[in-house]
């Protein structure tokens, strides 16, 4: 799962002005996914069982230009109030791991941190189309 190689990472932090324990607890509540994701994107949640504890499984259909796809991801690695992850199960990617990672600054600031490593489909286009697409997320 997560140790394996990849081609790609992409991370990006976020300083928001509450305490790490709201934000985490934003992140678990029912329609969490569909608050989150930008309406741009052309990923729409499709099921999610489980939140984001273990074993929780999330069904998307994301559009890549004309063409709609599946994508269903698994997730690992949740410790209360510090993180959780997602790994693609089936998807437009050969490989991807999500870390949610949410990091105390103090009382009344935290960091989230959203990392992912990847490996595209279509090799350094897919790459490309990837970071162009996603890096405004």
């Amino acid at each position: 799962m997560a140790n394996e190689n990849f081609s790609d990472m992409f991370v990006k932090r976020v300083s928001i002005p509450c305490d790490v324990n709201t934000l985490f607890d934003y992140h678990t509540k029912n329609g969490a996914l569909e608050r989150l994701i930008p309406p741009w994107s052309g990923l729409s949640v499709v099921s999610q069982t489980g939140g984001i504890n273990d074993d929780a499984i999330s069904d998307f259909r994301i559009a890549l230009g004309p063409i709609k796809t599946k994508w269903v991801s698994k997730h690992f690695g949740y410790i209360h109030n510090r993180q959780f992850q997602d790994e693609m199960i089936y998807g437009p990617f050969k490989k991807w791991v999500h870390t949610h990672s949410f990091i105390p600054e103090d009382t009344k600031q935290c960091i989230i941190e959203d990392k992912i490593k990847y490996t595209p489909k279509f090799g350094k286009l897919g790459s490309r189309i990837f970071k162009k697409k996603y890096i405004i997320i």
